[in-house]
């Protein structure tokens, strides 16, 4: 037999047994797994995946949500999945916008009856997500208390995507001029404090001003150019490919191999995604600062990170100050994030693939910054503010937390809020 011959005959039988293993693979899936079909939920999607949540330009505030709205109208598939560990309709993916732009069933103001106990949530997502994805578990928590069970408890989420201090201070001010006294306030934050203001940096924005990665898409419609324009086009068709591949991967679960497939084709796009946005966001920061009336730079003068962590600090005090002032607890939470240098967390191997890079531009911000605001954490406590560090509250826990650079899944939300209830019930 000569090698041709030969040659032909390995290529045949690889193709064979390539396909008796697809066969088996199939038959094995449907025979144990029992997944023929997709189940209808699983289904089920939100509307047409969109770049960026659809935010209004908020005078006081940097930016609000469009009120009305429910996190359908930008939460997309994949995420859902991932941040709800596949509960596919979880009773808080319908609650609208109030008339303030954030996410609550209360509208503002919010003026209280005679038995209610308002409690206000502040800060960036992983404060919103732990005010609507833990909202029960919380409750059911402080309501173990002597003290707080006989009240009507209701958690206020004034939280969104992006908000960094002093974002928190100017909302709460807010709040108190429209006769929104709240009874506890819970600022929760950190990670954007670190990671967006050091983007900030960075990119020659002060600190000081609301996150320059958010402001960008916010005024992209001053300054869309055909270059733009196309990028975000790319940005958009990354997505759909993306969305696309994650719903084949649902429906083959089946199939080790064609799951297999579909997760590989799911992670480029994914990463095509991310780097389309950066293009953009880069493009139209860039083209901003040239041709919009809107101001995007803000004070720079000797800023280092040091000036970071003053804002931080200083913010934190003065909402001490005005919370004191009204006869209001104040607690301020550091929140954990999967960089922070200082993290004891044993992360899973999904955790490890879903938290991204070390060289992110946010994570060195969370890996610069962490340790300067631990080691300053005291002035905060000798200023008399109920502070609590939660960065290692997942230490003992061996499961998946984590679904992406600092967002927690159900798991992880729930162990957040039973730490946060925990220093409630102690200091009553």
């Amino acid at each position: 037999m000569n090698v041709k011959k030969l040659l032909s005959l390995i290529t045949v039988n690889f193709l064979v047994f390539g396909l008796c293993l697809v066969i088996a693979d199939l038959f094995f899936g449907f025979a144990y797994k029992g997944a023929l079909t997709v189940p209808e939920k699983s289904k089920k999607t939100f509307g047409t995946t969109k770049t960026l949540p659809k935010h209004l330009i908020s005078p006081y505030l940097g930016w609000i949500e469009t009120p009305g709205k429910d996190l359908t109208e930008f939460l997309d598939q994949s995420r859902l999945n991932k941040q709800s560990e596949n509960d596919q309709n979880p009773y808080w993916l319908h609650i609208p916008n109030n008339n303030m732009g954030f996410v609550s069933k209360y509208n503002i103001p919010l003026i209280k009856k005679p038995n209610d106990f308002l409690i206000l949530v502040l800060g960036g997502s992983v404060a919103r997500w732990f005010a609507l994805q833990s909202q029960k578990e919380f409750l059911e928590q402080l309501k173990q208390h002597k003290f707080l069970r006989s009240k009507n408890i209701i958690l206020l989420n004034m939280a969104t995507g992006g908000y960094k201090q002093p974002q928190q201070l100017n909302l709460f001010s807010f709040l108190l001029i429209t006769h929104t006294i709240p009874d506890i306030v819970l600022n929760i934050d950190g990670f954007n404090e670190a990671a967006l203001s050091y983007n900030n940096l960075i990119n020659e924005v002060s600190p000081i001003y609301p996150s320059s990665y958010h402001w960008a898409q916010l005024i992209k419609g001053n300054t869309l150019t055909p270059e733009i324009s196309e990028t975000i086009g790319e940005h958009q068709n990354s997505i759909k490919k993306r969305d696309f591949y994650y719903s084949l991967y649902e429906a083959h679960t089946y199939s080790h191999i064609l799951s297999f497939i579909f997760t590989r084709l799911y992670d480029h796009w994914d990463i095509e995604a991310k780097k389309h946005e950066i293009t953009y966001t880069k493009k139209v920061t860039e083209l901003s600062m040239k041709t919009s009336k809107v101001s995007t730079q803000g004070p720079l003068h000797d800023v280092g990170l040091k000036s970071i962590a003053d804002i931080w600090i200083n913010s934190s005090k003065l909402m001490q100050d005005i919370a004191s002032k009204k006869g209001i607890r104040y607690f301020h939470f550091l929140q954990p994030t999967a960089h922070d240098p200082d993290s004891l967390k044993n992360f899973t191997p999904d955790e490890i693939k879903l938290i991204g890079s070390k060289n992110h531009i946010w994570a060195q911000g969370v890996h610069k910054l962490y340790p300067v605001f631990k080691s300053r954490a005291n002035e905060l406590v000798d200023y008399g503010i109920l502070y609590k560090d939660l960065t290692n509250i997942f230490v003992d826990t061996a499961n998946t937390l984590y679904y992406d650079i600092c967002h927690f899944n159900q798991k992880g939300n729930d162990i957040f809020a039973k730490s946060i209830a925990e220093q409630i019930k102690n200091h009553y």
